[in-house]
């Protein structure tokens, strides 16, 4: 619209070394101590020919030379000012910016200024340009879409309307991989229309793909005129990302198995389920997942998708994945009554070579399945493959497969190998083979029955005997990382507090016999009736064993999260001075617990007195 300027400007200053501007507080300082007043709105001077209208404009520099935005001197690739920004700053901040001015490429995103660079601009001269009146109508029209734009709550049209940290909360993609994906999806069918750009109808789309908000939510959030408009917009826009994103990002047919050995498996996962020795074997793992829907009004569908173990309606899509967490493919999803377990889908899968995964799967390739499968083990062996189940492990469809191409194309694997994996993988197969010495003890000694054997200390009696270690340490300790993000809630509650770092009472049993040896009775997360007795043999320097009293206890590959919570606070937590803020801690406070009355009875043989016992 600017372009259509006719340059008749009075350039009142343009000197290029000027340093010092103050916008919107009605003086411009220069470095030759002259001084310009700059205009608040722009103002109409009429001229004796009626088809012209002069604006008096603040205005940048023209230079070729030095940039608009920062005014240093244009070293790098130097880029136009686009006709969208030269719209954009002259209606937001009452700011010319002349035909050809250029800028420094390192204030552009995606070839638009960003929102630093647009809060950078100050004003450099007044001007005044003749504008032909048969732009006038052309002007008031820009001004009002961008005043409509202004009144969004959400807008995905500008990409500097929304920083990196709301497109992530928004649509899980950063701003760059936002940009990035209305690239590859603006080559399929998709197309703009009188409700929405492509920009926004993806940005649709993903919000109700990452929030799982209603369509009439939606329809408020981005002042659409109606949810079936937003349905409408969804399906258009889930039918073009299926088509034109998800063939390249997911299925067998979009990585080589020669890819997934070489990239996606990981050491410790060859040494554990090759020895090491393998390079051309693929290692798969498949598991199905839930996808939870609402009750459907068709009862026979309702009985088809109501989940007796879950009970409630959800659907199974099967998940095959690698060892660094990437997606080879989602399949499904499939129903979840008695008849579809695990087991069942997987023959399906191999017996209709769904995905052609037969094609992609050689002889004596392994799939780690869990005991879900092991109906199906036979159709797997049949087939040539090998199914590792080891004992130390114990529209929707276009949605889900949309969701596993986006984390396959821009989050990064769930985990790598690093140089330590391989020593790792030793330690483990050497530790699967060991009994557990500290169970032994104390059955020997008969400690697990015989409390008189303990007796009760506070932990700082035993302050030197306990040693030192690392979060670092601790996680060589337990094999993952899903024990210690549980040590510190069965801390807090054996110590009655968050705050850990302060003087708690954190008791300890002791044992009589072997002083060493101590036991950390532990209130278990789910059962007011179960306490379970963590007990950990130790010395100064090292600590020699463990084993709890709960399931999984007796293992010595890894620990319990009770064993951990006692070796996490007794050699970690309790040395740390800055108090960590737990919100959890103060939930219990938001609700009250009723006192517990017993039944009122009527009797004449009780004190008329007594209506009701405290039980």
């Amino acid at each position: 619209m600017l372009d259509h300027f006719e340059n008749d400007m009075i350039v009142i200053n343009d000197d290029a070394n000027s340093d010092s501007y103050e916008f919107m507080d009605v003086q411009v300082q220069t470095d030759d101590s002259s001084r310009l007043t700059t205009v608040e709105n722009p103002t109409l001077i009429t001229t004796t020919n009626h088809q012209v209208v002069k604006l008096q404009l603040n205005a940048t520099s023209s230079s070729h030379t030095k940039c608009c935005v920062c005014r240093e001197n244009l070293r790098d690739y130097a880029v136009k000012i686009t006709f969208q920004d030269r719209d954009f700053i002259f209606f937001s901040r009452n700011i010319w910016i002349p035909e050809g001015a250029r800028c420094c490429s390192g204030h552009l995103i995606n070839n638009l200024l960003s929102k630093e660079a647009v809060v950078q601009i100050k004003p450099f001269s007044i001007r005044y340009q003749d504008l032909s009146s048969l732009y006038v109508p052309l002007i008031l029209s820009k001004a009002q879409i961008l005043f409509e734009n202004g009144k969004k709550i959400f807008s995905f049209n500008d990409p500097r309307d929304l920083n990196d940290d709301e497109y992530c909360l928004l649509t899980s993609l950063s701003r760059d991989n936002f940009n990035d994906f209305i690239q590859i999806i603006s080559s399929s069918t998709i197309r703009p229309s009188c409700n929405r750009s492509i920009r926004t109808a993806v940005g649709i789309y993903l919000c109700k793909l990452r929030l799982g908000i209603s369509n009439r939510l939606l329809a408020c959030m981005f002042q659409i005129a109606d949810k079936r408009t937003v349905s409408r917009i969804i399906n258009s826009t889930r039918q073009a990302i299926v088509k034109s994103f998800v063939p390249d990002n997911l299925g067998f047919g979009h990585v080589t198995r020669e890819d997934v050995i070489g990239r996606h498996t990981t050491i410790i996962a060859r040494e554990l389920m090759c020895g090491g020795d393998s390079t051309d074997t693929a290692i798969i793992i498949i598991d199905g997942t839930y996808l939870y829907i609402q009750k459907s009004r068709n009862n026979e569908f309702q009985r088809k998708t109501f989940n007796l173990y879950k009970k409630r309606s959800l659907l199974k899509p099967m998940m095959i994945v690698t060892t660094t967490g990437y997606i080879a493919a989602c399949i499904g999803p499939f129903i979840s009554d008695f008849n579809n377990n695990d087991a069942a889908i997987m023959k399906d899968i191999l017996l209709r070579n769904t995905d052609h995964i037969l094609s992609w799967l050689k002889e004596h390739d392994i799939l780690v399945v869990d005991r879900g499968f092991r109906d199906s083990i036979g159709v797997m062996k049949a087939l040539g493959l090998e199914a590792a189940m080891p004992t130390f492990l114990g529209g929707r469809q276009s949605d889900m497969s949309i969701a596993c191409a986006l984390i396959n194309h821009y989050q990064p694997p769930m985990t790598r190998s690093k140089l330590e994996d391989e020593e790792i993988g030793v330690q483990i197969m050497q530790l699967r083979q060991q009994k557990n010495k500290i169970q032994l003890l104390l059955e020997e000694n008969n400690l697990i029955k015989w409390f008189s054997l303990w007796e009760i200390i506070n932990h700082t009696e035993i302050i030197d005997g306990f040693r030192i270690i690392t979060q670092d340490d601790l996680g060589d300790l337990t094999f993952g990382v899903f024990q210690l993000k549980r040590a510190c809630s069965y801390a807090e509650e054996r110590c009655s507090t968050t705050n850990l770092t302060g003087d708690v009472a954190y008791s300890v049993h002791r044992c009589k016999i072997i002083p060493n040896l101590i036991r950390i009775p532990t209130q278990s997360a789910h059962s007011n009736r179960v306490t379970y007795h963590p007990t950990i043999h130790f010395t100064d320097q090292a600590i020699l064993g463990w084993w709890c009293d709960c399931f999984t206890g007796a293992r010595f590959l890894g620990c319990c999260s009770h064993i951990a919570s006692a070796i996490w606070f007794l050699s970690y937590q309790r040395w740390q001075t800055q108090q960590r803020h737990i919100p959890s801690g103060e939930y219990k406070n938001l609700a009250t617990d009723s006192i517990q009355v017993s039944d009122f009875y009527d009797s004449s043989d009780d004190d008329d007195s007594q209506r009701y016992t405290l039980t």
